[in-house]
């Protein structure tokens, strides 16, 4: 199995509500931590030698200031790497990790919009779904532990 097919979209659960899109839970049993919640959306990246959205789960990431995306998929989406901006990122490790700016068209649901991202140079990154030009100004974000959903807002 190719690496870009291990992130396509594998048929989800969604339930829509007339203001907002809300997605059940998905549960991960984690070594020592048990059975926690991974907040999964489902986002299309606009793929320019196509000439169509393609769907894929991000983990809805609060604490990542841009999108992130592994660098393999740059080209596919109609960008080469030496075209970008090269930035060095840091997370929560601390060390730097090689990764180019770029700005994507992105649709949730029937949400199209464009974002800043990262493509960083590591094939095991997951797509992360981060605040700048979502979260913020675009979305309002809500985990429902009760009803176990999380819910997406226009704003």
């Amino acid at each position: 199995m190719s690496i870009l097919k291990k992130w396509l979209l594998p048929a989800y659960r969604r339930v829509v509500g007339a203001t907002k899109h809300k997605y059940l839970f998905v549960f991960e049993e984690l070594k020592d931590l048990g059975k926690v919640f991974v907040p999964l959306v489902n986002v299309g990246l606009w793929f320019e030698n196509k000439g169509e959205y393609l769907d894929f789960q991000f983990i809805v990431d609060t604490g990542a200031t841009a999108s992130i995306l592994p660098s393999f998929i740059a080209g596919q989406l109609g960008f080469e790497l030496t075209d970008l901006p090269e930035v060095e990122m840091a997370g929560v490790e601390g060390t730097g990790v090689k990764s180019w700016l770029a700005r994507i068209k992105m649709r949730l649901e029937d949400w199209e919009f464009e974002a800043p991202c990262f493509f960083v140079d590591n094939p095991n990154v997951p797509f992360l779904l981060g605040r700048a030009g979502v979260l913020d100004p675009e979305f309002s974000l809500l985990i429902d532990s009760k009803k176990k959903e999380l819910s997406l807002k226009e704003n």
